[in-house]
This record gives C-alpha cells, sequence and structure tokens, in this order.
C-alpha cells in the first residue's frame, strides 16, 4: 500500500501551463458533456469499475481513510492506475471531470477522507445526483497528495455543479450561479471575473461556443 502511495505521489508532480476545459451541452433531447485533456503524457486506461466492490481510500496517517462499497459501476479515464481516475460517468449518468487549479483544500475536521484522484472514484460509486454528491462532501473530505483540483460534474438529467476547495472551506457552484457549465484551470469566480472584462481566455472561447450551441 505505501508503495503504491509513493507511485502515485511521484507522478503527481507539479506541472505549470496545461490548459484543459471541461463544458456541458444540452437542448430539448441531448445532453453531452465534453472535456479535453491537456497533460504531461497522453497514455491512459479506460477502467470498468463494477458495483458492489469494498474500498478503502490510499491517503498518509493519521487521518483516517474513508471506507466504502461501490453502488455503481462506471467507466472512467486513468493514468495512474485504478482507483486514480481523471474522470468517467457511472451508469445512473453522473459525470465527474476534474481539472488543475491553484488553491487548497480544507482542514478534515474529523471526516473521513480520500484523496484528490480517489475523491472523483468516490462519488462515481456512491452518487447518482447532484444533490447526493453536494452532501457527500459534509462526510468525505479531500487529503491533498500533490495537486489542486477542482470539478465539474453533470447527472442525468442536466443538472451540473462546480465544486471547489479553500483554507475556508468548499465552494459550489450551480443553478443560477453557473448559468453555462463552462470550467478551466482557473477558479470559476475568476474566469468569470476575466469574461467580465472581455480578457481573452479558454473560459470566454468555450462559454461564446456553449451558448451559441
Amino acid at each position: 500500500m505505501r508503495n503504491l502511495l509513493l507511485i502515485v505521489v511521484l507522478f503527481l508532480f507539479s506541472v505549470k501551463g496545461f490548459t484543459c476545459t471541461t463544458f456541458v451541452l444540452k437542448n430539448d433531447s441531448s445532453l453531452l458533456f465534453g472535456r479535453n485533456l491537456d497533460w504531461v503524457s497522453e497514455d491512459g486506461i479506460i477502467v470498468v469499475n463494477k458495483r458492489g466492490i469494498q474500498k478503502e481510500a490510499l491517503i498518509f496517517p493519521p487521518e483516517k481513510p474513508a471506507k466504502w462499497i461501490s453502488k455503481y459501476g462506471s467507466v472512467t479515464f486513468n493514468q495512474f492506475g485504478k482507483e486514480f481516475p481523471f474522470g468517467g460517468i457511472n451508469e445512473k449518468g453522473l459525470v465527474v471531470e476534474l481539472m488543475l487549479v491553484d488553491g487548497n483544500y480544507p482542514a478534515l475536521q474529523g471526516k473521513s477522507a480520500v484523496n484528490e484522484l480517489q475523491w472523483v472514484q468516490y462519488q462515481l460509486d456512491n452518487s447518482k445526483s447532484i444533490r447526493e454528491v453536494i452532501e457527500s462532501t459534509q462526510k468525505i473530505g479531500i487529503q491533498q497528495i500533490n495537486q489542486h483540483l477542482h470539478f465539474l460534474i453533470c447527472d442525468s438529467i442536466g443538472n451540473s455543479v462546480v465544486i471547489e476547495f479553500s483554507i475556508e472551506g468548499i465552494l459550489t457552484y450551480k443553478g443560477t450561479d453557473l448559468p453555462t457549465p463552462v470550467l478551466e484551470n482557473d477558479l470559476y469566480l475568476k474566469s468569470v471575473n476575466k469574461h467580465s472584462k472581455n480578457q481573452t481566455c479558454r473560459f470566454s472561447t468555450a462559454l461564446k461556443m456553449v451558448n451559441s450551441f
């Protein structure tokens, strides 16, 4: 277990200059979640994750690792091995995708913990809706191995949420706070501010294209 954790740490080194974008397109009959992955390596594996599997988070002591049994099967894209996805979709239609961003995770304050990549798998294993994902953040925290991430998530009926973290707590943007579900490698409100000032950025480009869809 410790050797595996060391491997994950070695791979998840800090990298600057990578540019990922995620977005959701929907109309009366279709729902599409899109993303690009600009990363240090291009290779990965597609993993089929089964329901009914007992799992335990891989984190550093003395924090308490989360333990659970997967409720839902999922398909994920992984680069660092099984249980460490960059994103995926479960059998209930919940999609979770991550991107690098500057920031911090709040203190666990007694919560059970998963690492930043296992947070994706935990949600796909246990949640079928945006509401359930948000509720889970009250009992499951993230112990950072190396990278700070934020997430764009969409469920089968087209509800979307951006989830971000800071020392002060967890930030969620949904409904009227997320009129167009688009996310880049900046904090969501920073991207919104750049767009309002007509600054050129991937967020503005994707936002305009999604709105014109």
